[in-house]
């Protein structure tokens, strides 16, 4: 008889959320279809030589939604910031915690 494996309890169909203001508090949309989306820009883009900006606003407004990736881009960040919350963003869509410090062993 073969072993079953019981993954019920990491499967809980629920959307990470991120702060990245006072006022800007959305969902990160992590679904398959969203991340598949990405992967397939990144790769048409390296294809077609696209800016990467054009690649991280689309990618932003895919997982944030066009009313908080609006809401995002009249922030005008400074650059640095911009990609922290673009990283922190896809990080969550990965289902991996943007907070975690990986530099320590």
């Amino acid at each position: 008889m073969s072993k079953v494996y019981d993954i019920s309890a990491k499967i809980t169909n629920s959307r990470p959320t991120i702060k990245i203001t006072e006022d800007i508090i959305c969902e990160v949309n992590n679904r398959k279809s969203a991340i598949l989306s990405i992967q397939a820009m990144y790769k048409e883009a390296a294809k077609k030589k696209t800016e990467e900006k054009v690649i991280v606003e689309k990618a932003l407004a895919l997982l944030l939604g066009n009313d908080n990736a609006e809401k995002l881009e009249k922030l005008d960040l400074p650059f640095p910031e911009y990609m922290e919350v673009y990283h922190s963003v896809v990080a969550l869509a990965q289902g991996e915690d943007p907070t975690e410090d990986k530099t320590t062993p």
